[in-house]
């Protein structure tokens, strides 16, 4: 296995770019939430993503809305913690444009996989966890037995992405416990945007490196 050859003097735009609009969403739900209480089921509504809809447009449509919509600040700050250690390193190593191919792809597999797999009626998915699932996949692919030494950041990103998965497919409870969702993971959802960033990985080595 190769490790791919990453360019890190360049900027992570996109994953700024993403990161930002995350956190702005998350802001303007709670204060639209604040000024009507019955805001936030309306957002719900509109934008994440729930397993009783019958319409697959609809449902391709809140799969790729939902990834910007958090429920918590611990499910936002847990997300974004890991988004910004192993995303930049990812977005160095295959480019911007294909980084937010892999972002968009992974976790609309990951949250159409929860719904279809494992269906909770009545309770949406939300959240970015099935997009990161699959960037840490990814690194773990594109990072892994190095030719020569990695830098701080890539090699911060790989041992991250490592836990990451290591998580997903040996959940913890307690750690489930301290981010408040303990009987809200999508198990099945990060497990499918882990495996959908893997195999879009190796696909991308075997192309490009």
């Amino acid at each position: 296995m190769m490790t791919a050859q990453c360019d890190t003097s360049t900027r992570p735009y996109v994953t700024w770019l993403l990161s930002v609009a995350i956190v702005l969403t998350y802001g303007w739900i709670v204060l639209t939430s604040q000024n009507d209480p019955f805001s936030i089921l309306k957002i719900y509504d509109a934008y994440a993503l729930y397993p009783n809809r019958l319409n697959w447009v609809e449902h391709a449509m809140t799969s790729l809305s939902a990834l910007f919509i958090h429920a918590t600040w611990s499910h936002l700050g847990i997300n974004l913690i890991v988004f910004l250690i192993t995303a930049p390193s990812l977005e160095r190593c295959v480019g911007s444009t294909i980084f937010a191919l892999f972002y968009m792809v992974c976790g609309m597999v990951g949250n159409l996989a929860e719904i279809t797999l494992d269906p909770v009626i009545g309770v949406p998915v939300v959240g970015a966890s099935t997009a990161i699932a699959g960037i840490a996949g990814a690194v773990v692919v594109l990072l892994a037995r190095p030719k020569t030494p990695r830098p701080l950041t890539e090699n911060r990103a790989f041992f991250v992405a490592v836990v990451t998965c290591f998580w997903i497919v040996v959940p913890l409870p307690d750690w489930a416990t301290i981010s408040g969702a303990q009987n809200a993971i999508a198990q099945v959802g990060h497990t499918s945007g882990m495996i959908a960033g893997m195999v879009a990985a190796i696909l991308y080595r075997r192309k490009y490196t």
